[in-house]
């Protein structure tokens, strides 16, 4: 598998977790989008992930030496690729925050409401769209508890994309920030 890594500069671009799901259809308005700059992007499927890792840390220490702007990790959930991230930064003594990719998240969602929801069920889409914005406001747990309550009531016995999701959220929550 491939380790990527980019590096780049990015005044915060702060969003609502409403306007990420879109749930106005009238909302037709592009929000501005800051810049990126300085932007440096590579991989490797030879080196080892920890190797890269290490080279995208290097390269921002190089800009930022004394960790004056705020750091942001964006991953896509995979265990082995935080704890190599973690490990790095305990050697490097960096302080960053840790996002995993929310279109992650979404997959297992989806996966779960097909337990719920018969194929073709216009609103499958809604439930979805109410799911994602509480898990973007940080409300992991309650939705994971949701998910697991409902479940049960209704005896579904197939719930192994159910309970996926849940154990996502719930396990993540505590050391990434899902936005």
């Amino acid at each position: 598998m491939a380790q990527v890594a980019a590096v780049y500069t990015v005044q915060p671009h702060i969003r609502t977790a409403e306007s990420i799901m879109k749930l106005s259809e009238d909302d037709n308005v592009i929000p501005f989008r800051p810049p990126i700059r300085n932007k440096r992007v590579w991989a490797s499927v030879e080196r080892e992930a920890e190797l890269v890792i290490e080279e995208a840390f290097q390269e921002t220490l190089q800009r930022d030496p004394e960790q004056k702007r705020q750091w942001v990790i964006l991953v896509d959930g995979l265990p082995h690729q935080i704890k190599l991230i973690k490990k790095v930064m305990k050697r490097l003594n960096v302080n960053a925050t840790i996002v995993m990719d929310f279109i992650h998240v979404l997959e297992y969602l989806w996966k779960a409401a097909w337990c719920f929801f018969d194929k073709g069920d216009e609103a499958v889409e809604q439930w979805i769209a109410e799911k994602s914005v509480n898990i973007l406001n940080g409300q992991c747990s309650q939705v994971a508890k949701g998910l697991r309550i409902s479940a049960t009531k209704r005896k579904i016995t197939n719930r192994e994309n159910i309970d996926n999701v849940c154990r996502i959220p719930a396990k993540k929550q505590r050391e990434i920030a899902i936005r």
